[in-house]
């Protein structure tokens, strides 16, 4: 009787061991590049809310003087004058100025202070 030796058909050692190293290596790729990204928008995010949090403590604005005038003004309408200063130790920009009135919301945007 002859023996029959058959043959089994498979990934040589070689092979699976070159495909789990290339999976391996996108995987770790794509989480580290992942991990970046999100580590970037959270450091940004932390930064900015860091300095606009420094500079809330640092800014100290105070309203010193209102002054309301009606008719003989200054340019012959109805004026207000607002004296503003900061006793902080950073300068800072007034960009709007609003006032509250029963009827009218009057607002005043790029005032020179």
């Amino acid at each position: 009787m002859k023996y029959m030796m058959q043959t089994q058909r498979g990934l040589s050692t070689v092979v699976a061991t070159a495909l789990m190293l290339s999976a391996v290596a996108v995987l770790g790729t794509t989480l580290v590049l992942w991990s970046n990204s999100n580590l970037r928008g959270y450091e940004t995010s932390l930064a900015t809310t860091s300095s606009d949090n420094t500079n809330r403590i640092n800014e100290f604005l105070v309203i010193e003087n209102v002054w309301f005038c009606k008719g003989n003004c200054l340019h012959g309408t109805h004026n207000v004058n607002i004296t503003l200063a900061n006793y902080g130790n950073i300068g800072l920009n007034v960009t709007q100025i609003k006032l509250n009135d029963t009827r009218y919301v009057y607002t005043f945007t790029n005032v020179p202070i």
